[in-house]
């Protein structure tokens, strides 16, 4: 069974891998057709702000954030939240 905490962890490292798939730096050879695709699937993907957002209106989906920090507090293993979903639209698209 997943826990909230979990969905909520792969929630942000998707979002993570989807960004990386964006840097040439980070993921050499990967086909423009494919940066492009993850792109497209970023434009309205959860950042930061509407995942606490989704905690708070649905603590049993996405666990109480409150759980996140007290793990960052217990384990240096565990990944930082990312980004505020406020992406600029150049990074992601080539549109300007």
């Amino acid at each position: 069974m997943t826990m909230p905490n979990e969905r909520r962890y792969s929630v942000n490292m998707t979002r993570q891998f989807l960004l990386d798939l964006l840097d040439p730096k980070k993921t050499p050879r990967v086909p423009s057709a494919v940066r492009k695709e993850a792109g497209r699937c970023l434009r309205h993907y959860p950042g930061e702000y509407h995942m606490l957002k989704a905690s708070e209106e649905a603590p049993t989906v996405f666990g109480e954030w409150d759980d996140w920090h007290e793990k960052l507090d217990k384990d240096e293993q565990a990944p930082e939240p990312f980004g505020d979903g406020n992406w600029d639209a150049h990074i992601i698209h080539n549109d300007g």
